[in-house]
């Protein structure tokens, strides 16, 4: 399941989720990164909203991030919706 995380999950929300067997996967620009919440990410002026959920086993996983390793790097951040500058520092809350 691909989601787009705009603030943090309510714990009750990924607790279920993670009780039903899924296992989250931030989507940035280095891969698939394991996590164990839903949560936005910022690297410097980059946001990274999109998560994996799913319930693949982590080698799986791994496999699945190194096949589309080279199409992450190709992305050009700054023609993606990951820059937010409305949200630079001053809305704290989403992250």
């Amino acid at each position: 399941m691909l989601l787009g995380v705009t603030r943090r999950y309510e714990p009750e929300t990924e607790q279920m989720l993670q009780g039903l067997g899924y296992r989250f996967y931030r989507i940035a620009a280095e891969g698939l990164i394991a996590g164990p919440h839903l949560a936005v990410h910022r690297n410097g002026p980059w946001f990274f909203l999109e998560h994996l959920a799913t319930f693949r086993s982590a080698g799986e996983v791994a496999r699945i991030s190194a096949d589309l390793s080279p199409k992450f790097a190709a992305i050009e951040a700054h023609k993606t919706n990951t820059l937010r500058p409305d949200l630079n520092g001053e809305r704290a809350d989403v992250w």
